[in-house]
């Protein structure tokens, strides 16, 4: 007897446009959560992928490649305004009705079949650092930071392996900012947060992302790791020598005229 042919879902992708990473880890969490009530599966991409573009209110509207809908994301208390939206804090039940409405009068996205090659390639990296944790990582005895919680200063030492990819530019503003300071030296959060002049919640969020790539090194406090470049020696010059004015004083101190 021949089997039923089942047909595989089809994917559809919600980004974010200069949002928090805060707001980013909502949205995959409440994906998660929707899984099932929508026709098509959707999942969090990047920005030229996506048949939904979210961003703040205000904001000028970026390039993208149609088909793709542009929802506004409403400040907390705010009035709704004009076209799609959605509001702060974000709800799921909202979230599920914007999704439902997009799919019912927005054509798909044409895509092969299947999940999308950049996803399955997110899914491998995360399956290989869970399965295969690395070698030379120490377990700490702090309690462990999530990607959906928040990450406090806990005198845990931080630095960049490499540089963040492209399309994370997409997901946190600061992250420029951010990488370029911690690709060269490694920094507490709140040290982090001081130098950038970013928040301390936008660069726990930046480290989660960064902890999410794989791209996050720890550093224990009693490491000798540098938080900074080494200050250069003294020069010569700037010791006061034994033979120079700082003997003929004490000379002049032993032997007032």
């Amino acid at each position: 007897m021949e089997r039923p042919r089942v047909t595989p879902p089809r994917f559809c992708v919600l980004a974010g446009h200069a949002v928090s990473h805060t707001v980013l880890a909502q949205l995959r969490q409440l994906l998660e959560r929707l899984a099932g009530r929508t026709e098509a599966h959707w999942i969090l991409g990047p920005a030229q992928e996506a048949d939904v573009l979210l961003l703040p209110r205000g904001l000028p509207l970026p390039a993208v490649a149609p088909p793709v809908s542009l929802v506004w994301l409403d400040a907390p208390g705010a009035s709704p305004g004009v076209g799609l939206s959605l509001a702060q804090p974000l709800q799921p039940e909202a979230l599920l009705a914007l999704l439902c409405e997009v799919e019912r009068r927005q054509p798909p996205r044409r895509r092969p079949a299947g999940p999308p090659a950049w996803h399955r390639a997110q899914d491998a990296r995360t399956d290989t650092r869970v399965a295969a944790p690395s070698p030379t990582h120490r377990p700490s005895s702090r309690p462990p930071q999530s990607m959906h919680g928040a990450w406090t200063d806990t005198g845990q030492l931080y630095r960049l392996q490499r540089w963040p990819k492209p399309d994370s530019l997409t997901g946190h503003r600061y992250l420029p900012r951010l990488a370029s300071l911690l690709m060269s030296r490694s920094l507490r959060l709140s040290a982090l947060a001081a130098l950038s002049n970013v928040s301390e919640a936008e660069c726990g969020a930046f480290l989660a992302e960064m902890d999410r790539q794989g791209l996050l090194r720890r550093l224990p406090e009693d490491d000798p790791v540098p938080t900074g470049a080494e200050p250069d020696a003294a020069p010569a010059s700037a010791t006061p020598s034994a033979t120079g004015w700082l003997a003929r004083l004490r000379a002049r101190w032993r032997h007032p005229s």
